[in-house]
């Protein structure tokens, strides 16, 4: 059977109508039947020397389902005529046993527009409670392209209920105030290293 993970994704891309990424874009989500020869000049404009391409499942993944979420899987690239830009966006699941989720967001990074900044997308394990969060960080003046970057939704419940607990130390001591000093510098730090992520 194995264990799936879906991704959910909506972004605006920056490439040019009928590119060579398009063209492999339109293969994966279902639109052509063949997967696109692509000329060698043209092969580095795609990027396939990317490790994306030796997984096993790259060229049907925006396509894949099961029975483990209930989320109606479909991806769609539309070029936007008022844009001029294309648009991937769907939901997805499969077996990510190659990691192959996080090496097509790395593949498809430097091809998503600027404007697609802060969230982007999901993912989520199929005995996970709760997804993890895709964050495009801003551009950085000597960057290619913004990272993405998984922010933990669990994490974030967990610091929550921590300041919780923290608050209420606060709360009933406010005049003669003992607080763990531990617990409190863990929270420091744990807040401190999201700001990091996402700046």
């Amino acid at each position: 059977m194995g264990m799936y993970t879906a991704l959910s994704l909506g972004v605006e891309l920056n490439i040019t109508r009928d590119s060579q990424v398009a063209k492999l874009l339109s293969y994966m989500v279902g639109d052509a039947e063949e997967a696109p020869k692509l000329a060698l000049l043209d092969y580095d404009e795609a990027n396939q020397s990317h490790p994306f391409f030796s997984c096993s499942r790259w060229n049907f993944m925006l396509r894949c389902d099961s029975y483990y979420f209930d989320w109606d899987t479909r991806f769609v690239l539309r070029w936007d005529t008022i844009a001029e830009s294309y648009f991937l966006t769907g939901v997805c699941n499969l077996k990510n046993y190659s990691g192959e989720i996080q090496q097509f967001l790395d593949w498809l990074n430097p091809y998503i527009h600027d404007s697609s900044q802060g969230f982007i997308g999901w993912t989520m394990y199929e005995e996970d409670w709760m997804p993890t969060i895709l964050m495009r960080r801003r551009l950085k003046k000597d960057a290619n392209a913004p990272d993405i970057i998984p922010l933990y939704v669990e994490h974030l419940f967990s610091l929550a209920v921590q300041a919780d607990e923290l608050v209420e130390q606060l709360v009933d001591c406010v005049g003669d105030c003992v607080i763990d000093r531990g617990e409190l510098n863990n929270f420091l730090i744990g807040i401190g290293k999201y700001k990091r992520t996402l700046l």
